[in-house]
């Protein structure tokens, strides 16, 4: 199977007060990773909206036929630069080569992030559970699991 990926187009503390010898301390700055990004569980989905990345459905399983399987995640508080991987399964079994890897253009207040896998013409997707867990560099993470089965079983 070939793995295809898409993704949708700070705290500070605050210092003491200063004291007639000291300079006041510069304010903290904001940066890339003070705010967690904020991640909903995952759709399993056979379409998404082309602008938006929404999924236009939600499914229960997939048919091992099927032409592509999607996981989108709601996402919210990106920074420009954060980095999202997914990682996937089936039965159990770490599937590497369908390791994906995407990062925000911009930063995105609420959105979707999207993981494809396309089946090649002339081959199935193995039946069982396909699982997959989408973490971000700052630990926030999500996994969700579907069903593949036989068509019409």
């Amino acid at each position: 199977m070939v793995a295809v990926v898409m993704l949708i187009t700070g705290c500070g503390g605050g210092s003491a007060e200063p004291t007639r010898e000291e300079a006041p301390a510069s304010p903290p700055v904001a940066t890339a990773t003070s705010i967690p990004i904020g991640m909903t569980g995952i759709t399993w989905t056979t379409a998404v909206d082309p602008s938006t990345r929404e999924p236009l459905d939600s499914v229960q399983q997939f048919p091992n036929d099927a032409p592509v399987i999607i996981a989108a995640v709601g996402i919210e508080d990106v920074p420009a630069g954060a980095v999202l991987t997914a990682t996937w399964t089936i039965d159990g079994v770490a599937v590497p080569a369908a390791t994906m890897t995407v990062t925000s253009g911009s930063t995105l207040a609420t959105g979707w992030a999207t993981f494809q896998l396309t089946r090649e013409a002339g081959h199935l997707f193995p039946l069982g559970e396909l699982s997959v867990t989408v973490s971000a560099e700052d630990g926030a993470s999500v996994s969700g699991s579907v069903e593949i089965v036989v068509p019409g079983g």
